[in-house]
């Protein structure tokens, strides 16, 4: 963790250095940085989690040092330190073990930008990845039509299926601007968070799109909208839920299966995401069952949910359909994602007609890899075969991992 730490600096000093002033802002940042950091602590220590550690015999003063410590020497948020309860003395020691977001997202830059493959572009170009996911023979949602700066690039109102319908935003995460038009009647979708429930016809939802597009500044995808096995919507409010399933590959090319964890959405949302709600899973990756499930505030609590609150069904040891396709099939997506391209969070869709892949993100959550199991990816393999890839890219040239080409396996 020190070498991982250490290249993040390094990273973040030459971005910084290569701005205007950015070394002087850099220096003095760092100079200010103990005492903005016990600022910031006090303020978090007013709030609600540090209640529920206060409940469980952690004094706000000890959490305020905890948390000053933290930030100072290994920049890990106080909503790390309350997510993953590490205010517990048994947790305490595990705290360096920890690794942020944008750790994570600095590591895929530094790699990225070493990667004449573009691997990682790929992946964040929701419009090109079903053209990839047909060359390679891997099922995923078939985009119907794409509007970008207020008008149709490809595709047509026409085309639009008398189906439940689904939109969102070309490169935006976290199911942020997503959409699911429930279809009312032929022809006729109403869109969700609509509080007035109007009907709209196709050209209505493309009317929708382009100015959707215009507020955005990125492209709208619309699709059909996927359905939910019938095992995995007894586990939902309705709308899609998605299996986060991240996979390695090292440095000789080897995939390896690191974590699922099932997002199921509740109450009236139409996306699952973990960090604005829904429920969150972990899966047994040798069984395929799922393990106890919580949100954000139950992590904090230490708490779980027995079952999904909507429908009553029992969350623990629910074994997951088609589980030995769905390793098959993010494993062979992996090994098909050319050059750099070490970790990747898949998201896939268990439907009656088998998985089916939604997209891959380089990299992928830090904080879904980390909460719902309670284990730092200091404590993983993760850490290690980023620093191959990180070690490697500042050594130029360099050969990448083999890729299987579409005939292969």
């Amino acid at each position: 963790m020190a070498e991982w730490r250490w290249r993040y600096r390094r990273a973040e000093w030459t971005r910084r250095a290569g701005l205007p002033g950015g070394r002087v802002r850099a220096v003095a940042a760092a100079a200010l940085r103990p005492f903005r950091v016990a600022v910031a602590a006090g303020r978090r220590v007013r709030r609600a989690e540090a209640g529920v550690a206060a409940r469980e015999g952690v004094p706000r003063a000890r959490q305020l040092v905890q948390l000053w410590w933290l930030r100072t020497w290994y920049g890990i948020e106080s909503a790390q330190y309350y997510r993953l309860r590490l205010f517990e003395p048994a947790r305490w020691p595990r705290a360096r073990g920890v690794v942020r977001e944008r750790e994570f997202t600095r590591a895929a830059e530094v790699i990225a930008a070493s990667d004449p493959a573009r691997g990682r572009q790929l992946l964040e170009d929701k419009e090109r990845i079903a053209a990839w996911c047909a060359e390679w023979g891997i099922p995923t949602a078939a985009t119907i039509v794409v509007v970008q700066g207020g008008r149709v690039v490809a595709g047509s109102a026409a085309e639009l299926p008398d189906a439940d319908l689904f939109s969102k935003l070309g490169r935006a995460y976290g199911g942020k601007g997503a959409r699911r038009w429930w279809r009312r009647a032929a022809g006729r979708w109403v869109p969700s968070g609509d509080p007035d429930g109007r009907a709209v016809d196709r050209e209505g939802v493309i009317a929708a799109a382009c100015r959707q597009s215009l507020e955005a500044g990125q492209p709208v995808l619309i699709q059909r909208a996927l359905a939910n096995h019938p095992a995995v919507a007894r586990l939902t409010n309705g709308s899609l839920a998605t299996l986060r399933f991240v996979t390695m590959r090292t440095m000789d090319g080897a995939v390896q299966l690191v974590s699922a964890v099932l997002r199921m959405p509740t109450g009236d949302a139409v996306v699952d995401a973990f960090f604005h709600g829904g429920l969150a899973a972990p899966v047994d990756l040798a069984s395929g069952r799922l393990r106890r499930a919580m949100t954000l505030p139950m992590a904090v609590r230490g708490a779980s949910a027995d079952t999904h609150p909507e429908t009553g069904v029992r969350i623990e040891g629910t074994p997951l359909p088609d589980w030995d396709a769905v390793v098959a099939l993010v494993t062979r997506a992996h090994r098909a994602v050319p050059g750099a391209v070490p970790l990747v969070g898949w998201d896939v869709a268990l439907t009656a007609d088998g998985p089916v892949l939604v997209e891959g993100n380089f990299p992928p959550s830090a904080g879904l890899m980390q909460v719902p199991f309670g284990v730092p990816l200091g404590e993983t393999p993760v850490v290690a075969c980023l620093l191959d890839y990180l070690r490697a890219a500042h050594r130029k040239p360099r050969a990448a991992p083999a890729v299987e080409s579409p005939g292969a396996g």
